[in-house]
């Protein structure tokens, strides 16, 4: 008897364990999607190109995604962006189809999301760069550099008084 890794997540964890406990001759084993998935992640790993694209990515991420406005603004501008798009024709209507979404971040073992994480930043491109100029904007901005290091002397302050009272 063999059961896939992929059987074997969430709430099923304990199901190898009670497999061999139930039955010595069961095998656990990745099935071949799951392997080639886990060599490419480890081989990618090893590609500084693709390592440095992943890291990126993975920054983007989590500048857009973090931040619940962004994340926000991302799914508004998306839905206006879907809006246009029905109208002009480009987009086709059905269950399913021209569903909201934001970022996703690749995961070492759902083949799924790898492809996710490359479809949404081509599909999101123009919101995800606007966003990020904005944030970028608003970091060279007189009042958050202003309050930025009004802020680090009040802390210095704070940091020192804390001990001593």
């Amino acid at each position: 008897m063999m059961v896939c890794a992929s059987d074997v997540h969430g709430a099923w964890k304990e199901l190898q364990a009670l497999f061999i406990k139930d039955c010595s001759s069961a095998y656990y084993v990745h099935c071949f999607a799951h392997r080639l998935q886990l060599s490419l992640v480890a081989a990618a790993k090893d590609v500084h190109d693709v390592w440095l694209f992943y890291s990126k990515l993975s920054s983007i991420v989590n500048v857009v995604c973090e931040s619940a406005k962004c994340h926000s603004e991302i799914k508004s501008a998306r839905e206006i962006e879907i809006a246009n798009l029905l109208v002009q024709g480009e987009l086709k209507t059905g269950i399913g189809a021209n569903q909201n979404y934001t970022l996703q971040r690749p995961g070492a073992t759902i083949w799924s999301s790898h492809l996710a994480a490359f479809t949404r930043p081509i599909n999101l491109y123009g919101v995800i760069c606007t966003i990020i100029e904005r944030i970028f904007k608003a970091m060279r901005s007189f009042e958050f550099l202003f309050i930025l290091f009004l802020m680090n002397q009040v802390m210095g302050i704070t940091d020192i008084l804390c001990p001593a009272l």
